[in-house]
């Protein structure tokens, strides 16, 4: 059995609330929120009120967030209570993409701050390589690009990409690859929890032994 990868800003962790505190911080300008965003381009999302100079990755909040040791650990998350759900599956990895100091820690502490046991976390901007290579068979992201390079590299894969504000304009064009070229098995999904039952409902879920199962193993072999 093959892996289910979630990727973690946009789906799991909140990254423009943490991103636009910076902004606060410095400049006075809103917390913004994810769920309301309309596009990835904070200086073009008039409600934050950041300007091309204040937003840019070379700029005064990428720059603190790049320099931070605890940036990305203490993210607030969108949904805690399917975090359980997710450490239920045994068969899961985290896909990434994150600058900074030890990012890779800072989001194994993130998940295990919210309850996932022991995250594989794996960091990459390219993720069909790494679905080729972990052996991916199920997918959520919130950024099209992914989910369409990790479809053209796996293609049995199952794709879902979230449904977000600043995503809306790839829907209809996910549909027509879903129809076409990529044949099956994508689809936007309104939730995390969508996603898992999806997942479930394909047999692709292997499900995590709680320590009274592990004991109950240990007396049976006695």
């Amino acid at each position: 059995m093959g892996v289910i990868a979630f990727d973690i800003d946009g789906v799991l962790a909140n990254f423009t609330r943490g991103y636009t505190r910076i902004g606060h911080r410095l400049y006075g300008t809103p917390v913004g929120d994810s769920a309301t965003q309309e596009t990835w381009n904070f200086e073009d999302y008039p409600r934050l009120k950041l300007d091309k100079l204040q937003a840019a990755f070379d700029g005064p909040i990428w720059e603190i967030v790049k320099s931070s040791p605890d940036f990305w650990a203490t993210l607030d998350p969108f949904n805690v209570s399917v975090m359980p759900r997710i450490n239920h599956i045994e068969n899961k990895i985290f896909i990434t993409n994150r600058p900074g100091i030890n990012t890779r820690e800072q989001s194994e502490q993130f998940l295990e701050n919210w309850g996932i046991e022991n995250p594989k976390v794996i960091l990459g901007s390219e993720k069909g390589p790494i679905a080729v290579r972990e052996g991916v068979i199920a997918v959520i992201d919130d950024l099209y690009k992914n989910v369409v390079d990790i479809k053209a590299a796996m293609p049995p894969t199952y794709c879902a990409l979230l449904y977000c504000a600043y995503n809306k304009c790839f829907h209809p064009e996910w549909e027509v690859l879903a129809q076409g070229k990529l044949r099956y098995n994508t689809e936007v999904v309104l939730s995390v929890d969508h996603f898992i039952d999806r997942c479930y409902e394909q047999g692709l879920v292997v499900e995590r032994r709680s320590n009274i199962d592990d004991h109950l193993q240990a007396l049976v072999s006695v």
